[in-house]
């Protein structure tokens, strides 16, 4: 893999945890931009929308039989370990926002 595709898979990552772990769309955007510019220099929106791309790569939540469910969600709750739903919110969220990173980036005079 060359590296711009390794750096958009780091700030997918980054932007996905970021989402999980801020739940505000503008506290997930300015640290995954302060995280992107640390990496590749500039705010450059192609590596923003090869990380939006990127994000359909990551490992997907664990899959929990459904009559596993109800005791996973209260053992996941006991560890304060993010549930399977808030971690899809958080991917589809976060690739929605690396979008709209690129997009205002490239509507900047």
């Amino acid at each position: 893999m060359d590296s711009d595709h390794e750096i958009a898979k780091v700030i997918a990552g980054f932007m996905v945890t970021v989402a999980e772990m801020t739940k505000t769309k503008a506290e997930s955007k300015t640290q995954t931009l302060t995280y992107a510019r640390s990496l590749v220099g500039v705010d450059d929106p192609v590596v923003l929308r090869a990380a939006a791309g990127a994000v359909r790569h990551l490992p997907a939540p664990m899959e929990v039989p459904v009559d596993r469910l109800e005791s996973h969600d209260k053992f996941a709750a006991m560890l304060g370990v993010t549930s399977t739903e808030d971690q899809l919110i958080a991917a589809i969220n976060a690739r929605s926002w690396l979008l709209e990173l690129a997009d205002e980036i490239e509507a900047r005079p």
